[in-house]
């Protein structure tokens, strides 16, 4: 008589599978703090939020003065909290685009049109770029994000070719997102996903680029 095995114990999982994304989630929410998320969602939704309403209510004059009212007001809230003049006056002036353009047309879903049409043009660069110098490794060079010698530069400029890749994809996601809604003239949804595609994912997108790059890069120091 032969006695039957015990059933096998699963082995638990190693360091790294689940645990190795924490630190990574924990670095990327710590970035998009250090880069004042909580101020630039109130920075981008609350203009939204009031062109969005005064729309609804009374029409485009009405969303247009809500829009430029409310960054009006965050703006100055944001002066006295010590914010820079100039980031602060870079979002004001990017609502104005946006009322300027709406009031010129005549159409309310044209709030919307300046993001949509950048993204569509990034989606372009990013995806063209691919066949020659991809586009995020000079901008992470600029912005000192990426250095500038590297000991192994043929490593890095394979990230930047995924890094890039990615942004295409995120650029091209938003505009197969919202152009539909643009279409369909839907400026209430268009309002309601602009409050999240808009400033929350593209801080979430770079702060994640920050995190993959120097996160990368350490790794390649320590292999060195």
């Amino acid at each position: 008589m032969t006695i039957p095995p015990e059933p096998s114990t699963p082995a638990p999982p190693g360091p790294g599978t689940t645990s190795a994304a924490v630190p990574g989630m924990r670095a990327l929410w710590s970035k998009v703090r250090e880069m004042g998320g909580a101020r630039h969602l109130v920075d981008g939704a609350a203009p939204v939020l009031g062109y969005v309403a005064g729309f609804s209510m009374a029409g485009i004059v009405a969303g247009i003065t809500a829009a430029v009212g409310t960054a009006l007001i965050v703006g100055v809230v944001r002066l006295r909290h010590g914010d820079r003049p100039k980031v602060v006056a870079v979002s004001t002036a990017i609502v104005l685009v946006f009322s300027a353009l709406a009031a010129t047309t005549g159409q309310g879903r044209d709030f919307f049109l300046p993001p949509l049409i950048l993204y569509a043009a990034l989606t372009v660069a990013f995806a063209l770029s691919l066949a020659a110098t991809p586009l995020t490794l000079p901008i992470c060079r600029k912005l000192r994000i990426e250095p500038i010698e590297t000991s192994d530069p043929a490593a890095r400029a394979r990230l930047h070719r995924r890094l890039t890749a990615a942004w295409a994809v995120f650029c091209a996601a938003h505009v197969l997102i919202m152009t539909p809604v643009y279409l369909a003239d839907n400026v209430v949804l268009l309002g309601t996903l602009a409050l999240i595609l808009n400033k929350p994912a593209l801080l979430t997108a770079s702060a994640g680029t920050w995190v993959w790059v120097r996160g990368s890069g350490r790794r390649s120091s320590a292999h060195t």
